[in-house]
């Protein structure tokens, strides 16, 4: 493979992201016999020199009307010969990330294992005692790990395509065309999928323990919590959507100023954090009577409506209410019956700040129906965080820290649109 040179800016593909190669490198030591990568796709302006060494041949049947016809494909087998001579003899079209990530991998563990073996001769050197024994064993198990790693290099294989004969122009063409009809997966449906991370795993627990998240809504049945698409569609009856569900759970267990991270999601009481989710929405659904009508008792009342009527409905103030909750009711501490965990513990008087919280916003939630559109109430156009005649607030990482503060504060106070952060807020608009 070419070398691949995170920063390097390269003629013939995008600029090479030192994070992705070193999030690559992490996944495929930690995953062992569970990771897998896609094939990668290089060219070459050369037609590659193969010797056949075989020929496997698959019977291959084609219906044709009432007749069977028999098209056999013969598959050659050999060695295809890269001249390493020549600069560039092959370049990268799809998986420079893949490349990069794996021999930095395998850089690190061959620099770990000369580490290693230093020190344990530097041991060996010297008059050991107790301690040094009980080092030199840490030493040797790690030396251990890192042989199995390295032997996992020598044998692990990916899958390489190499297409001949392509100049640079069609390279690049073909560069293009992979990126524009690439697709990700989505937020919820990544959520729905993920088994690996806390977060994922805690919001669909938690739908499938709410009856105000679980099963169907509306007439066409729809999911309650929509868990294919970023945001629930508002031609549909679904309430939200699975991804605003998880920025919910992310908010209660990380707390809204740190965003998850792969030891925060590993390291979290997965448990704790699922019967957080389902209190806070309990409480949503007794204190908030739009809640209380999109459960599964009121067979008419469906997130369509809800759109409609309520400033709950936006999954942005859902989101930065989990976050005046984790504030206002939550501690994150270590969890004494799991080693090396954290948990969150809930605080009386924070819930019964969280409940007042809402009673106190309840008033000011239902949107305002005007001739031809709706709004909000004219105290929430005094914070800034509504863009224009928008009716959900803004979702930029400052637009979200600004409304958590402000519940926060609120909650804390007990009194709504007052406070040292809101006073601010209309003093620099005035």
């Amino acid at each position: 493979m070419p070398e691949v040179k995170p920063g390097a800016k390269i003629d013939s593909n995008r600029e090479v992201s030192l994070k992705r190669c070193e999030a690559l490198a992490e996944y495929y030591i930690e995953k062992s016999d569970r990771w897998i990568l896609p094939p990668i796709l290089v060219d070459t302006e050369l037609d590659l020199e193969f010797i056949s060494q075989g020929t496997i041949t698959v019977d291959n049947p084609t219906q044709h009307g009432k007749e069977v016809v028999s098209n056999s494909v013969k598959i050659e087998v050999g060695v295809c010969q890269i001249p390493t001579s020549i600069k560039d003899a092959i370049i990268i079209l799809d998986g420079q990330h893949r490349v990069g990530g794996l021999v930095m991998a395998l850089n690190r563990t061959e620099a770990k294992k000369k580490k290693l073996l230093d020190e344990i001769d530097r041991l060996d050197d010297q008059e050991i005692d107790v301690m040094q024994q009980s080092k030199r064993k840490e030493l040797a198990a790690e030396l251990t790990a890192c042989n199995k790693l390295l032997e996992r290099f020598s044998l692990d294989t990916i899958t390489v395509e190499i297409r001949t004969g392509t100049d640079r122009a069609l390279h690049k063409e073909w560069f293009v065309t992979i990126a524009d009809n690439a697709k990700g997966i989505n937020k919820s449906e990544r959520a729905r999928l993920d088994t690996v991370n806390m977060s994922s795993a805690a919001a669909r627990g938690i739908v499938d323990l709410h009856p105000l998240l679980n099963g169907e809504i509306g007439e066409l049945g729809d999911l309650r919590i929509d868990d294919r698409n970023n945001q629930a569609k508002k031609s549909t009856d679904s309430i939200y959507s699975l991804d605003n569900v998880r920025n919910v759970v992310k908010n209660i267990a990380f707390s809204p100023a740190l965003k998850e991270s792969a030891r925060r999601e590993r390291t979290m009481n997965e448990a704790r954090v699922i019967e957080e989710g389902v209190f806070f929405f309990d409480i949503l659904s007794a204190e908030v009577d739009k809640f209380k009508k999109l459960l599964p008792s009121n067979t008419t009342y469906t997130g369509k409506k809800f759109r409609k009527e309520s400033l709950y409905s936006s999954p942005t103030m859902l989101r930065c209410l989990a976050g005046a909750y984790h504030n206002l009711a939550l501690e994150v501490i270590d969890d004494p019956e799991n080693q090396g965990k954290i948990t969150i513990k809930r605080n009386d008087k924070g819930e019964k700040l969280f409940i007042n919280l809402l009673r106190n916003l309840n008033p000011y939630m239902d949107f305002i129906v005007k001739k031809d559109s709706l709004d909000v109430d004219p105290l929430w156009r005094k914070t800034k965080l509504f863009r224009g005649t928008g009716i959900a607030p803004q979702s930029g990482f400052q637009d979200l820290s600004t409304l958590v503060g402000l519940l926060t504060e609120w909650g804390r106070e007990g009194k709504v649109f007052s406070g040292t952060l809101f006073d601010s807020i209309i003093r620099a608009g005035a």
